[in-house]
């Protein structure tokens, strides 16, 4: 897997293993690579109405025989795990309000362990998805012989702001009647990003940019919310709390999704946004395995 961009007349980028040498006699530039994690909304297309369809369903099942949200077990199902999930198990996007997460660092694996070494960003930083901000910004991540295959990412109670500290995960919105949901919780866990068969993550000068597409609107499905009776919440109204105590099932099945709806891209068109040219850059993929 190549994707290449041109910097200069007479030198091409590829994006795996770029240009060596800045010319006759001048040696070989410090190689890196950026990350920026960002939200994926897609599809573009407002869902709202298949929400409120789901909204009608009964608990196991909906009228024309969708399947039910909840396995034998009472875990729910993980098909909401498929970045290609119709329209039935994804939230709209009006539904999500906030969604922000904490990791306390980020390990970047070599692909061959005995040439590179794990490269370690110190943290917190805290993924406002919504916001589109990452804070503080990841800084260029150093390159290793044979290329990056992996990333680790574990969550941790952030410092600051105020409102977020000594939680990891904030997640929130209204489902199709109006019923407020919150996610509120130090949620431990390393979510884990691994490189597509074929593909490694090199360092460049000047550095490629990688996006990390998180999904929050498939964090949970509306049929799974629609199953959950509110609680007494903040003294004035109801609400779906859900976190290890009230909704054990959900707070994990939310756990494993947060990497393995996600989704690792190049900077394909090399603009610095995600876009939707980048998506035919797909380098890795998300692992539900959070332990």
């Amino acid at each position: 897997m190549t994707w290449q961009r041109s910097l200069t007349s007479s030198c091409l980028l590829l994006l795996f293993g770029g240009c060596n040498s800045t010319g006759v006699g001048n040696p070989a530039p410090a190689l890196s690579l950026s990350l920026a994690i960002v939200n994926d909304e897609s599809p573009v297309l407002d869902l709202s109405a298949a929400g409120e369809a789901s909204a009608g369903t009964s608990d196991m099942a909906g009228a024309a025989g969708e399947p039910s949200a909840v396995g034998a077990a009472g875990e729910p199902s993980m098909s909401g795990s498929d970045p290609n999930a119709d329209a039935t198990q994804i939230l709209p996007l009006r539904a999500v309000k906030d969604a922000i997460v904490v990791f306390g660092e980020l390990r970047f694996l070599p692909c061959d362990v005995t040439r590179g070494e794990v490269f370690t960003v110190a943290g917190p930083f805290v993924v406002d998805l919504k916001k589109k901000t990452n804070t503080p910004e990841i800084p260029p991540i150093n390159d290793t012989p044979g290329g990056y295959c992996g990333i680790d990412a574990p969550l941790a109670p952030a410092m600051a702001p105020a409102a977020l500290a000594g939680r990891s995960v904030f997640f929130d919105g209204y489902r199709a009647d109006g019923t407020f949901f919150i996610v509120y919780a130090n949620m431990m866990g390393t979510l884990k990003m691994r490189a597509k068969p074929g593909a490694t993550w090199e360092g460049q000068e000047p550095p490629p940019l990688f996006f990390w597409a998180l999904r929050p609107r498939r964090w949970l499905m509306p049929i799974e919310l629609n199953m959950v009776e509110p609680m007494p919440y903040d003294d004035h109204l109801r609400a779906v709390v859900i976190d290890a105590e009230h909704h054990p099932a959900l707070f994990f099945a939310i756990r494993k999704r947060l990497a393995g709806v996600s989704t690792l891209y190049a900077d394909a068109n090399g603009d610095g946004v995600f876009d939707d040219p980048d998506r035919a850059a797909e380098v890795g993929e998300g692992l539900e395995n959070a332990d």
